[in-house]
């Protein structure tokens, strides 16, 4: 199944093969876990003037071979786009880089990808939490069921997503057992230092056996690095 980010940068193409723009970000429903359409950046009027982009329902879209067919001659105006979609551009949410959080409010991290299926429906969400909180905790999926749309200000999962779908990171490496189970996944979003010190400290007090104690130092010196001062000079 495709990922949002397999999508961006993808050259749009008529049923003549004319090139027809470049796709700049997908869309979702503004509420429904659903990618609904793509911004498409149009080439330039003589290469040099810009020109507004267009709004493509991902339903009239056909995914080959590195690029995306449209089956018209040109692309259709904002105005057709909407009235086929039932929805305003503008009514669209770019998922990529929203903050997720739970239900009850706890914050998990940041949308890094979308895996959609070929209709939109989104099958999985990859969370980032940053550089350092992702070396350190690792980054965490969250499966289709779990995810519940964007509420106006954020993406919403459901509660159970807080303690499921960490992959990698120096807590994983170190061992899946109690340090892996205590590290809250709303920690993904704390600032990068302070994610590093928590997860040093849970696999210290969590009595992880010796093989932990190559990642508590690997993950010191990212936790050096990330408070370290900048240099002034």
């Amino acid at each position: 199944m495709p990922s949002v980010s397999s999508y961006e940068g993808m050259q749009v193409l008529s049923a003549a093969d004319k090139p027809l723009g470049k796709v700049a970000h997908v869309l979702f429903h503004p509420s429904k876990p659903l990618a609904v359409g793509v911004e498409v950046v149009v080439p330039r009027l003589g290469y040099v003037v810009d020109r507004p982009r267009r709004y493509l329902p991902l339903a009239g879209l056909e995914r080959e071979d590195g690029f995306l067919r449209y089956g018209g001659k040109k692309l259709p105006s904002r105005a057709s786009s909407e009235k086929t979609l039932g929805l305003s551009w503008d009514e669209t949410v770019i998922w990529v880089g929203q903050q997720v959080m739970t239900e009850s409010g706890s914050p998990l991290g940041y949308v890094r990808d979308v895996v959609v299926s070929a209709r939109g429906e989104v099958r999985k969400l990859k969370l980032s939490g940053g550089m350092t909180a992702d070396a350190a905790i690792g980054r965490q999926e969250v499966i289709a069921e779990d995810v519940l749309g964007f509420d106006g200000k954020v993406v919403r999962v459901r509660d159970v997503a807080e303690s499921e779908g960490l992959s990698g990171g120096l807590a994983a490496a170190a061992g899946k057992g109690s340090a892996y189970a205590k590290v809250g996944a709303e920690r993904l979003a704390a600032s990068a230092a302070a994610a590093g010190v928590t997860i040093a400290k849970t696999v210290r007090d969590s009595g992880v056996a010796d093989k932990a104690k190559g990642a508590l130092r690997s993950l010191g010196r990212i936790v050096k690095q990330a408070t370290k001062p900048e240099d002034d000079g």
